[in-house]
């Protein structure tokens, strides 16, 4: 068990709102993002309005699994690691399983959506940790530590859970798992390359 200096990673949300704000924000955030997800996904261009009804009912399933799986495992984590689970926790693991099934929300069934949720909760949590407590970065809001490494994840692992033996959308003819695994890989170091670059370009300018 942590020493009682280390329990409960810095959230800095405690600073901003009370426990029934967070709530309060989450919940708008959630339903944001339950209208954003699988049309981002398909085409900029796709709205509710014209997505067909199957399609619609497969990216809020998805999405919703993911996020209450999360939530539920980065308070199940908490308990075991600190005694207690936390509402900033919890709402953090929720937020944490949204950013992981953003990039693979269009493609993905409901056992996908759990995975995600799963692996997107772990695997932020102990970002959070080494962004804050080993790294001691200031990550606000915890940016980093969940929306990018659970894009990052949620990204790479679409490849493997669109296949239609979980309820995903399937592959195009030209390639499988394997190969969109490559292209999420691509796209991935591209994103992280751009963002780098022009992350250094801003700080320089502004120093």
């Amino acid at each position: 068990r942590p020493r009682a200096d280390e329990a409960h990673p810095m959230y800095h949300l405690k600073l901003l709102l009370d426990r029934m704000g967070v709530a309060r924000a989450e919940v708008v955030e959630w339903d944001a993002s339950s209208a954003f997800d699988g049309p981002a996904a398909r085409s900029p261009f796709v709205s509710l309005l014209f997505a067909p009804a199957e399609f619609t009912a497969q990216w809020q399933t998805a999405g919703d699994q993911s996020a209450a799986t999360a939530g539920l495992v980065w308070a199940g984590i908490e308990w075991v690691r600190f005694g207690k689970p936390s509402m900033v926790g919890a709402v953090t693991g929720v937020v944490a399983g949204l950013a992981t099934v953003t990039p693979a929300a269009g493609f993905i069934g409901p056992i996908g959506g759990v995975v995600l949720g799963t692996l997107g909760a772990a695997v932020c949590f102990y970002a959070v940790t080494q962004v804050k407590q080993r790294w001691r970065i200031d990550d606000s809001l915890d940016v980093f530590a969940v929306h990018g490494v659970g894009g990052i994840l949620g990204s790479l692992l679409v490849a493997f859970l669109a296949s239609p033996a979980l309820s995903g959308t399937g592959y195009p003819i030209t390639h499988g798992a394997w190969g969109q695994f490559g292209v999420q890989l691509a796209g991935v170091v591209a994103t992280v390359a751009w963002s780098a670059i022009a992350s250094a370009g801003i700080l320089w300018l502004t120093r």
